[in-house]
């Protein structure tokens, strides 16, 4: 086999171009991290991983672990009500094959929708946005995500109307309109903000060294241990 001599003094100047690019790259790794925590939480669907998705429980359970943000979807029923609800029926959360644009209102409290996480849930039904607001009022934001399935009829202007008085500051409604910028969206709003405040206690140097280890692919230990 056909061997090209690589002399020792090459083979030096290589290993020390390697250091120095690798040193560049991690310069430019390491200047480009935000040392300062000053992230939102907003909790998916509500607390979901503690109670059914946008159930009351698990808006509640959000707030109380003291979630920035709710996010939450939104939908119209066939007498024009707007309720929470992610799917275009309740064959996954309910086991019934009716559409949210075909159902009325007053059948929701009539269809359980929390059996499927957990029988303890079995009196949770889908709950209206105004519902969602008034426990939500003064406590957290809510960020509201509009599903659109074909069958919406005046969607965006109802949820703009029964609904937008519970955002008085100006500067709240552009934020709710620009949503999911710098922010944490995390079905355990209280495992979020336990890692967070444990964060505000590490050193700038220790909170560098975690991100380090992260960006060299090392197992960090737990910020909960």
């Amino acid at each position: 086999m056909f061997r090209i001599p690589i002399g020792e003094k090459a083979l030096l100047s290589l290993g020390v171009l390697a250091v120095i690019l690798i040193g560049l790259i991690s310069y430019r790794m390491i200047d480009g991290i935000e040392l300062k925590d000053d992230t939102l939480v907003i909790a998916h669907r509500g607390a979901s991983m503690t109670a059914p998705e946008n159930t009351m429980a698990a808006i509640k359970n959000a707030v109380d672990a003291g979630a920035d943000w709710v996010e939450i979807d939104v939908q119209e029923t066939a007498d024009g009500k707007v309720v929470v609800f992610h799917d275009s029926d309740f064959k996954r959360v309910g086991g019934k094959s009716l559409t949210i644009w075909d159902a009325q209102s007053d059948q929701l409290p009539g269809i359980d929708i929390g059996s499927w996480f957990d029988p303890t849930f079995s009196k949770e039904t889908t709950p209206s946005l105004l519902d969602v607001l008034e426990v939500c009022r003064d406590k957290s934001g809510v960020l509201i995500e509009l599903k659109y399935y074909g069958h919406d009829q005046n969607l965006e202007q109802r949820v703009i109307e029964i609904f937008v008085w519970t955002v008085n500051d100006p500067i709240d409604i552009s934020t709710m309109t620009s949503r999911g910028v710098d922010g944490l969206i995390t079905d355990t709003p209280d495992t979020a903000f336990s890692v967070l405040a444990q964060r505000k206690k590490l050193k700038p140097s220790e909170r560098l060294m975690l991100e380090l280890a992260h960006i060299f692919g090392k197992r960090s230990r737990n910020l909960e241990q």
